[in-house]
């Protein structure tokens, strides 16, 4: 809710003591990666927290679906596909 109000500090703050909290939950580090896509065009760090998702959860397809964005961010294309 912070990030919709403008207050991306706080989000991300958010965000990285839920992931400090539980290290590994695929969908929270998925979830972390969208808000770094959408609000802070952070595409690399977004794809280092969706490569750990994939690390624990190898088969789950929304995590390679955003894997894919977060490479197409960095206009990294020939990557993405």
């Amino acid at each position: 809710a912070a990030a919709h109000h403008g207050n991306t500090l706080r989000a991300q703050a958010a965000y990285e003591e839920a992931i400090a909290l539980k290290p590994d939950h695929p969908p929270l580090r998925v979830l972390y990666a969208g808000f770094l896509l959408r609000y802070l065009d952070d595409g690399a760090t977004a794809e280092r927290h969706l490569l750990r998702a994939k690390e624990i959860d190898p088969s789950e397809i929304s995590i390679t679906t955003e894997l894919a964005r977060a490479i197409m961010y960095q206009a990294r294309y020939d990557d993405a596909i």
